[in-house]
């Protein structure tokens, strides 16, 4: 069993601030190899320019092929943008010159090549943490679910693909860690959680909701999370100490 991690308030003063995340022009760094948890983020060739970031992931085949999964937008949670060919990924790594080379066929020819950006460490806890994350108590009321919400004095919310929770953990997590709901990657009627900071980020899915709970709209109430805790997320972790962003992440965030 994992060891307990007493309960902590993952809220953070307004005086601290993120950390810039290290992004890289994918066409100057060819060599490195992106990893489950890795990042790539690009725009569309079009002038709009609309950007996207994504998360390196695992298949659910148990095999070695990797994907990437919108973690921004309206797509955000929707597995899979892509699956890279297993012929493609050693050890569980892709080198990026060959995501580069072979653009159109692994991305899309709408999307520009030159325009990508990689983080090869992904995200922390705290890149995420500490987004968006004002003293509720100065939230009014009708923007509550664009910020960081304690998930046990909200538990009427609906929270569905892109949406995040966050919370405390322990092995073989971090001491927090933050997940965001996504599409089933082995059923149609369900959704689930995919890890997205730390050294499990891109394992896909952490668990996967019931059929039954999951709402017409592909939604699942943040109260029957709260309620079914210790069955569906772990018993030695406590919701308390869970916040929830209904919103998910912006472009801008990061």
């Amino acid at each position: 069993m994992c060891a307990y991690f007493p309960e902590t308030d993952l809220s953070i003063s307004a005086s601290q601030t993120r950390s810039s995340m290290n992004w890289l022009k994918i066409y100057e760094h060819k060599g490195i190899r992106l990893v489950r948890g890795s990042l790539l983020k690009f725009s569309t060739s079009a002038a709009s320019g609309n950007e996207v970031i994504m998360l390196v992931c695992d298949s659910p085949s148990g095999s070695s092929q990797l994907g990437l999964i919108p973690v921004t937008g309206d797509n955000a949670g929707h597995n899979y943008f892509t699956l890279f060919p297993e012929d493609v990924v050693e050890r569980r790594a892709i080198t990026v010159g060959v995501i580069y080379d072979n653009w159109p066929t692994y991305i899309g020819a709408g999307w520009d090549a030159d325009s990508a950006w990689i983080s090869r460490e992904g995200f922390s806890s705290e890149d995420l943490v500490s987004i968006r994350n004002e003293s509720v108590a100065l939230i009014p009321q009708q923007d509550r679910l664009k910020k960081w919400v304690r998930l046990s004095e909200n538990r009427d919310i609906s929270l569905s693909r892109g949406s995040l929770i966050r919370f405390s953990a322990s092995y073989p997590f971090e001491d927090e860690v933050v997940m965001m709901f996504c599409d089933s990657p082995r059923r149609e009627r369900a959704i689930g959680l995919i890890t997205i900071s730390g050294l499990k980020a891109g394992f896909n899915c952490y668990l996967l909701f019931p059929e039954e709970a999951t709402n017409p709209d592909f939604s699942i109430n943040a109260g029957l999370i709260y309620d079914n805790w210790a069955t569906w997320v772990w018993p030695e972790w406590s919701p308390d100490t869970a916040w929830i962003l209904q919103e998910g992440l912006r472009l801008e965030d990061l």
